[in-house]
């Protein structure tokens, strides 16, 4: 093929291919156009209300987006807290043009919520109460939800004798719980209050009275220009005392009304303890408080039990909770004795401490005083008073307790022979105190036994003066004795009270030529059987099923001759112990698995 060219050097050749390079040259660029959105209300906006096309970068309300394709494209709005945000939008896009859209936000309403007050508490109790926008009456101190955001009129009832409080606007604010308050005032014809106050203690720690939250006014004292109506009396509160409940009372024009506020001693009761020398127990120095009568005026009065003497006391306790007393007692019964004491009102349960001296301050024991309580429930108890490790005498003395809804009652019979009795409550700490004056007031048993545990323990001094009068232990003791106790409950019908088919009873000590082991059962009616394998001895013993009480006779290895001992039956522990006496001195009883 032959190209030709022309003067300037140019391919002159095919025209058709000359055309179609010249049309591809000069083709037309894209069309587009643009896109310009505004938001509603400013408020929106100045919440940082936003749009964006397509997903793009979000732009302020008003602004323009340019070089969008001619096609449908999407606007869609940021959220923002507190409006509603519009829903997408598809907008179509002309070439070399514009195209607008408006987005409006909606607003969330917002709620508060408020709280109105009424005083006094007397224009309350005539009736007063409050609304909020005409709405419904609500009582002073109650709470009214859901309001919205702004400003709202809260108006008061008008009732007879009082001035109603104005109306008042309150602005309501999102979220929260806007409190006002409204104050009426007495109107119209006056009247006179006289309050009155007892017992005179509570005076001397400080009682008085206010009428409708106002001054507080002293005992007797008459306030004036009382508004006819309803006012309400309400008492201060004293250390020590239970405050009175606040009274409402009728004011009538012209007249006095009248009315009394009695406050009650908050430690009321009866409180039961012991007092001792801390250098050592001795019959000289130790003793009990029995039936401390506190009343609810905060008097007093009781026994103070030492040396088989019963000496009654009585008195008040101070604004401080301070009592004394001054026994007077003569030489032979061991000469005057001052009592102080503490009590502890502000504890739970409370209680009294305090001290027992002698004449001229010889000597000094502690006191502690608990306070005694009722209970829903009875029970029983056996226990053993456990003989002091190598101490005299030997055996086991014993007891046999009822609780009685509190009330405790206690038989004691003491290793060597010696019994006594006490009725005293259980304190609110579930302690009892046991005291008993023992040996004609020449020696005692004294201390506590807790049963805090279902089971009564403790600790006992047991003091036995020296004495010709017994063959017993002329030459007396002082021994600590350990109390160990059980519940006990009666056994069914031909039931054994303890479950032992085969067990041991060990008798030990006094005069017997050899100690004896015997071989026993408990039988279904409570009796002890002697098995196989024991002492030819004769032996003979039972059960009582109503208390626990064991009961053993013996042949003590002298010909024929018996000795009978008696013990209790501890029904947790399944096992027995107790005493037997000789002519100069004791034994013991054991049964056991």
């Amino acid at each position: 093929m032959t190209l030709s060219f022309n003067a300037w050097g140019w391919y002159t050749g095919h025209e058709q291919f000359i055309s179609n390079l010249v049309v591809a040259q000069i083709a037309p660029a894209p069309q587009t156009g643009s896109l310009q959105v505004t938001i509603s209300p400013a408020a929106a906006i100045a919440a940082g209300a936003t749009w964006q096309v397509d997903g793009g970068i979000p732009q302020s309300s008003g602004a323009t987006v340019s070089n969008l394709s001619v096609s449908n494209h999407t606007v869609s709005f940021n959220s923002v807290s507190g409006w509603m945000t519009p829903s997408n939008q598809t907008v179509s896009v002309s070439a070399n043009s514009t195209a607008t859209a408006t987005g409006t936000y909606v607003a969330i309403a917002q709620t508060g919520s408020l709280q109105v007050t009424i005083s006094p508490a007397s224009a309350m109790t005539d009736g007063a109460k409050w609304q909020v926008d005409g709405g419904t009456f609500q009582n002073g101190g109650a709470t009214v939800t859901n309001l919205l955001v702004t400003n709202h009129t809260v108006s008061f009832s008008a009732i007879s004798g009082w001035t109603t409080p104005a109306n008042q606007t309150v602005f309501v604010s999102a979220n929260t719980t806007t409190t006002v308050s409204g104050t009426y005032v007495p109107s119209g014809p006056a009247g006179s209050l006289e309050v009155t106050i007892v017992p005179a203690a509570a005076l001397t720690a400080g009682a008085r009275w206010q009428v409708d939250d106002g001054t507080w006014q002293n005992n007797g004292a008459t306030v004036t220009n009382q508004s006819v109506g309803h006012h309400t009396v309400s008492f201060n509160t004293v250390s020590g005392w239970t405050t009175p409940s606040n009274q409402t009372v009728s004011i009538k024009a012209k007249a006095v009304a009248r009315t009394k506020g009695t406050y009650t001693f908050s430690a009321q009761g009866i409180y039961n303890g012991l007092f001792s020398n801390t250098n050592g127990v001795s019959e000289e120095t130790a003793g009990m408080m029995s039936g401390l009568d506190v009343t609810a005026s905060g008097t007093y009065t009781g026994k103070l039990l030492i040396g088989g003497g019963a000496h009654a006391i009585s008195g008040g306790f101070n604004v401080s909770g301070v009592g004394s007393n001054y026994v007077q007692r003569t030489a032979k019964q061991g000469g005057p004795l001052t009592l102080l004491m503490t009590l502890n009102w502000n504890d739970s349960p409370p209680y009294i401490t305090g001290t027992v001296s002698g004449s001229n301050g010889a000597w000094i024991a502690n006191l502690t005083n608990e306070l005694a309580v009722k209970e829903a429930s009875s029970a029983e108890y056996t226990a053993w008073v456990a003989p002091e490790l190598n101490g005299s005498p030997p055996g086991y003395g014993y007891m046999l307790m009822t609780n009685h809804k509190g009330d405790f009652t206690l038989s004691v019979t003491l290793a060597d022979g010696t019994s006594f009795s006490q009725a005293v409550p259980v304190s609110g700490a579930g302690v009892l105190p046991v005291y008993g004056n023992l040996y004609g007031g020449m020696g005692l048993l004294l201390g506590w036994i807790g049963l805090e545990s279902g089971s009564p323990a403790g600790n006992l001094a047991w003091i036995k003066p020296t004495s010709r009068s017994t063959a017993l232990y002329t030459n007396g003791f002082t021994n600590l004795v350990a109390v160990q106790g059980s519940p006990w409950t009666n056994p069914l019908p031909h039931t054994a009270a303890i479950d032992l088919p085969s067990g041991q009873l060990a008798i030990a000590g006094e005069s017997l030529r050899t100690n004896l082991t015997f071989n026993v059962a408990v039988s279904n009616n409570n009796a002890l059987v002697k098995l196989a394998g024991s002492p030819t001895n004769s032996l003979t013993g039972s059960i009582n099923p109503k208390t626990g009480l064991l009961t053993v006779t013996f042949g003590n290895g002298a010909g024929r001759a018996t000795t009978a001992g008696k013990g209790a039956v501890l029904q947790h522990e399944t096992n027995a112990a107790g005493f037997f006496l000789g002519k100069t001195n004791a034994g013991s009883i054991l049964l056991q698995p």
